[in-house]
């Protein structure tokens, strides 16, 4: 028992200092090349960091639960190869969000800032924010400019991804991530190949010299 707590208050102490709260805080283990995976957010609790998706239910005294019932959301991953790691808001438009990460496969990494996700000028369009709902089509979503999204190249390793929410209209939203293997350009497989290629020669002209010897 006091071994769990030890882990849970290590857990806690790499968080981001948003991620500090009374609930437990969450990981979830995304694949690479995954679909779109959820998490919630509240400018209003947890100092607006991602939260856990499950549903909500009730208090044991009866009463509803809100978003301050939501552990603070970690993802975790491992990538074998160059991958691109995408972020966007979805649902009604108007979230922005800043992300953390952290290596750790380096002993005693913390997260550290990885960038924020675009900003719309809703201004220069004569609207507001939060008026469009996309709802979960987050494909769509993030190749749409009115909800905010990013992208970032990661190289292989093993990581924990966190973030929360620093532009938000609405009390309670969703955004989602997604992983996507890099393919290596034409240009480098042609090459490849032509290495290949003369690699294969060079041991066929090497074995015909060894014969005629």
């Amino acid at each position: 028992m006091y071994l769990k707590k030890l882990l849970a208050t290590a857990c806690i102490a790499a968080l981001p200092s948003f991620a500090s709260g009374t609930t437990v805080p969450v990981t979830k283990v995304i694949e690479a090349n995954s679909d779109w995976n959820e998490f919630r957010f509240s400018k209003d609790h947890q100092e607006g960091g991602f939260l856990d998706t499950r549903e909500l239910g009730e208090r044991p005294n009866g009463v509803q639960e809100s978003a301050e019932d939501l552990g603070v959301l970690t993802f975790s991953f491992s990538l074998t190869g160059r991958s691109a790691l995408r972020v966007t808001d979805g649902w009604l438009d108007g979230d922005r969000f800043e992300l953390y990460l952290r290596d750790t496969s380096v002993d005693n990494s913390v997260f550290t800032l990885l960038g924020q996700t675009s900003k719309f000028d809703y201004e220069a369009v004569g609207k507001g924010a939060g008026g469009d709902n996309i709802e979960n089509e987050w494909e769509a979503a993030f190749h749409n400019d009115l909800w905010s999204s990013g992208k970032w190249y990661l190289e292989a390793g093993h990581y924990e991804l966190t973030g929360k929410v620093i532009e938000q209209p609405v009390t309670l939203g969703r955004g989602a991530v997604s992983l996507s293997a890099v393919p290596l350009p034409a240009s480098f497989m042609f090459m490849l190949s032509a290495f290949g290629g003369c690699f294969a020669f060079s041991r066929y002209r090497n074995k015909k010299v060894s014969e005629v010897a």
